[in-house]
């Protein structure tokens, strides 16, 4: 519980409207629910998946 917490939390106090978060999209549900959280742009891309990463990059 205290991970989930600390991913829950960890975002929103680090991470702007100005910054912007690129992550696997199958990312533990405590991370999901921790960049929900915050105002920074969220882009994510399909797991493992490098091309998509680069497209996620390039916008």
């Amino acid at each position: 519980a205290a991970c989930f917490d600390a991913n829950g939390g960890v975002f929103e106090p680090l991470l702007g409207e100005e910054d912007a978060i690129v992550s696997d999209a199958l990312n533990h549900a405590s991370i999901i629910d921790g960049v929900r959280l915050c105002k920074a742009k969220r882009y994510r891309y399909a797991s493992c998946d490098m091309a998509d990463l680069e497209r996620q990059l390039q916008q």
